[in-house]
């Protein structure tokens, strides 16, 4: 066995690139044991090599050269006992962090199967508790309040049957996956006629699907409220191949007011 070591040799044996042990050599991390003058090449030992090795291993816990070089000076104990217990408790704050993502994608999954599998222009009765959220008048510059950062489960529109006639214009409403973030109620409690529909989101297009669930509501003769309400899926929405935004209808019946 040879007792040291050419660059190229140690980068074979330690799988360290070339590179890096030329950034360690810089950051006196390891240094080559000497340099041989007649041809300049640099020699590293065979316990520099055991080092380099234990180095790799350590950096691959994910312990960063700053810790590793913080212990290599002090050579304490302790410190390397502390610089552990750190990896540790970041190591248990990305694992909640990981849970807490796989919670988060499972929930998608789930909602993009769903949203696979919901019948579009087919009116329905669905049962509501008061939900809460924020709601914001026209005039606001809502985006400025509002950025648009997946931080809201559900975001749409509230308006009078009249206010379709030119534009659509009415009240913005946000429904925040915090709760503590809804403060008042924007849905009230009751039985709505709804109704998932899915267009390029142009004006004749929300006033049609409105116009779908009146004329059903009439069919059964249901007494309806003249609050329309139209909620975007955003999420199913962002992941489809062609433009269209989902949406969904709803309308108060007028017995549950």
């Amino acid at each position: 066995m040879k007792e040291y070591y050419l660059i190229n040799e140690v980068s074979k044996i330690t799988e360290i690139p070339v590179s890096t042990l030329r950034y360690y050599s810089n950051e006196n991390l390891v240094t080559p044991a000497f340099r041989d003058k007649s041809n300049n090449y640099n020699y590293y030992s065979l316990e520099q090599i055991f080092n380099l090795k234990l180095i790799n291993y350590i950096r691959n816990l994910g312990i960063s050269l700053e810790q590793i070089k913080e212990y290599i000076f002090t050579k304490e104990e302790d410190k390397f006992e502390k610089i552990l217990k750190e990896i540790i408790s970041e190591v248990q704050n990305k694992i909640v962090c990981l849970k807490n993502q796989k919670k988060i994608l499972e929930k998608h999954l789930m909602n993009h199967k769903t949203g696979k599998n919901i019948e579009l222009d087919i009116p329905f009765i669905k049962g509501f508790e008061d939900i809460k959220g924020t709601e914001i008048s026209p005039e606001e510059k809502i985006f400025e309040r509002f950025p648009l950062k997946f931080e809201y489960k559900y975001f749409g529109f509230k308006f009078l049957k009249n206010d379709l006639q030119e534009e659509i214009k009415g009240s913005h409403l946000y429904i925040s996956f915090k709760n503590r973030e809804n403060k008042s109620v924007v849905l009230n409690k009751g039985s709505y006629i709804c109704m998932w529909s899915e267009s390029l989101f142009k004006k004749e297009d929300i006033s049609n699907s409105i116009e779908r669930v009146q004329k059903w509501a009439e069919l059964k003769d249901i007494l309806i409220s003249q609050n329309i309400f139209v909620f975007f899926e955003e999420e199913y929405t962002l992941f489809k191949e062609n433009s269209k935004i989902r949406y969904l209808v709803m309308i108060l019946i007028d017995n549950e007011i």
